[in-house]
């Protein structure tokens, strides 16, 4: 291991992190961090705590003492589940004196399920006071949850009243539809209205059709049936498939029928097979087989590859076993015409992970093994590191070793800790312990920190203890 690592002006730094999207069914989130100069990744804080390689006093005292505001925010979000009761006391009081409110919030919120009852009253009053809507909101839905049911209508009056103040369009719906799974079932109607209104109202560069499947399942029956009509009479085409697309699911088949149709209308084949490739599964009964149909007829006349792929694999789980074996030759096939200008092999590599959970025993090696050779053709590090993260899940376990052979090959030491790291929950006890290996052989402090807290979660006790250890972090101590 690296030792003699100093953190910058004698303070440990935890970095902010942010979780990258999926880009397919069963992908790994990766996190990205902002300054990689940083001396310690925030996930390391919960480890510390947890092998007693530091006590949470030290931690706290640190974390108090971190120069940026929204980094104090993310270690509580990152660590509060590991605080010891008779800590909390004290992490509460530093997450209060958090000077921006956004992060403050964050603090709070993330403290929530873990303080005690007389702590609890205490956090409320500091959310409360909090004066940024958003900020508020976001804090007292934190402890909608947590509190007993004689306290909670109050706070869940408080935070709906802030999320309603809130100006911002997308800070508005995020607040209230955070707030969704809390209301009772009478005022749902009146405070995810506000919800539906921005949805439809947003201007074509806020992309919020995702919050369209976020939102649906805490609507009543008369706010879905205007949602569906909403999402059906939006003029965008890609945002109408889309938002059609993310209702579906959560949609009666009576709703489920108003939005095929709405699919139906739509012109350009590739939003139409979209929205009709998310739709078809759930019309009634009587005419799923028809709108299957339909859905496979419209993705297998897609002209563009991964689009077709992508559209086919949709439908895969829902076909009968002769028609889904044609259905998957013909997805494999349109793998092999993807090229990319700008991406390459890249593009080729999607396709063919859109398919991997639908495989069947009989040809699943065989195709992972194809895709896996693809990817290690990837000349860009990161690109191929974040397809292996992306492959790995879907991987036997003989073609696991070779994926973690391939990132161990990479030699920005960023990319391979993240790879790593993003791997471990997939790998077995001797694959670990490989991994492990290669961790310590990082020469900067910073990414073999990153990559041991990418892996020491999915040790045994005894060796995430010592594998945590036996990172020198030179700190002063409080």
């Amino acid at each position: 291991m690296v030792s003699g690592v100093v953190a910058e002006d004698n303070v440990l730094v935890v970095s902010s992190y942010s979780v990258w999207d999926a880009t397919g069914p069963g992908v790994p989130a990766l996190l990205g961090i902002h300054r990689p100069g940083d001396v310690i990744p925030a996930e390391l804080l919960g480890l510390l705590i947890s092998t007693g390689v530091w006590s949470a006093q030290r931690v706290l005292w640190h974390v108090e003492r971190l120069p940026v505001p929204e980094d104090r925010g993310e270690a509580f979000a990152r660590f509060a589940a590991h605080v010891p009761t008779a800590y909390l006391d004290q992490a509460l009081a530093i997450a209060g004196t958090i000077p921006e409110e956004r992060p403050r919030a964050e603090a709070l919120a993330a403290l929530a399920p873990h303080l005690t009852a007389d702590l609890r009253a205490e956090a409320v009053a500091t959310a409360a006071a909090i004066t940024e809507p958003s900020a508020r909101a976001t804090a007292l839905t934190g402890f909608v949850p947590c509190l007993p049911e004689e306290q909670r209508s109050a706070v869940l009056r408080d935070a709906a009243a802030a999320a309603a103040a809130v100006t911002d369009g997308v800070r508005k719906v995020s607040a209230l539809t955070g707030l969704a799974p809390h209301l009772p079932d009478q005022q749902r109607g009146t405070v995810l209205r506000p919800v539906v209104t921005a949805m439809r109202d947003a201007p074509v560069g806020e992309n919020m059709m995702y919050v369209f499947g976020e939102v649906a399942p805490h609507l009543p029956a008369d706010l879905l049936a205007e949602t569906t009509a909403a999402a059906g009479a939006l003029v965008a085409v890609s945002r109408r498939a889309s938002a059609l697309a993310a209702l579906a699911p959560h949609l009666p088949t009576t709703l489920a029928a108003r939005a095929w149709a709405a699919a139906e209308a739509i012109v350009e084949d590739d939003q139409r097979a979209k929205a009709m490739t998310a739709i078809a599964p759930h019309m009634p009964a009587e005419q799923r087989p028809a709108a299957l149909q339909q859905a496979l007829a419209a993705a297998g006349a897609l002209t563009e590859p991964y689009t077709r792929v992508r559209t086919l694999a949709g439908l895969l789980p829902y076909l009968p076993d002769e028609q889904r074996a044609a259905a998957l030759d013909q997805a494999l096939t349109a793998a092999d015409a993807v090229t990319d200008c700008m991406y390459g092999v890249v593009a080729q590599v999607e396709a063919l992970l859109y398919l991997a959970p639908h495989l069947p025993d009989s040809r699943r090696t065989a195709v992972l093994r194809r895709t896996l050779g693809a990817v290690g053709t990837i000349r860009r590090e990161n690109w191929r590191m974040f397809e292996l993260a992306r492959l790995t899940p879907h991987l036997p376990t003989h073609l696991r070793t070779e994926a973690l052979a391939m990132i161990t090959e990479i030699r920005c030491e960023q990319w391979l800790a993240r790879g790593l790291g993003a791997i471990a929950p997939y790998l077995s006890t001797g694959q670990l312990s490989q991994a492990v290996a290669v961790a310590d052989a990082i020469q900067d402090a910073y990414w073999q920190a990153h990559a041991i807290a990418g892996l020491a979660w999915h040790l045994p006790a005894d060796q995430r203890t010592r594998a945590v250890a036996a990172l020198t972090i030179a700190t002063p101590e409080p």
